[in-house]
């Protein structure tokens, strides 16, 4: 089981982004903070950290098929 928590914070102008994705797997934990997109809505600020964390799991972990658990986004 894999365990992913995005992090997600807005900026003076209302924007929002990604700081943070934290990814756990087997209790080993993965950080990393993608490039400072900037986003309209919180919701969309999510879903781009949701698939930066499958390409994530995707490309270093490779696994394609996994059983991930979405912690609640917190800001």
């Amino acid at each position: 089981m894999i365990r992913v928590k995005n992090i997600i914070g807005d900026d003076i102008f209302g924007l929002w982004h990604v700081k943070r994705i934290i990814v756990t797997k087997d209790r080993q934990h993965f950080a990393f903070s993608p490039e400072q997109e900037r986003f309209a809505s919180k919701d969309d600020a999510e879903q781009h950290g949701r698939v930066r964390a499958q390409r994530f799991i995707q490309r270093k972990l490779g696994l394609m098929k996994c059983y991930i658990v979405w912690d609640p986004v917190s800001s």
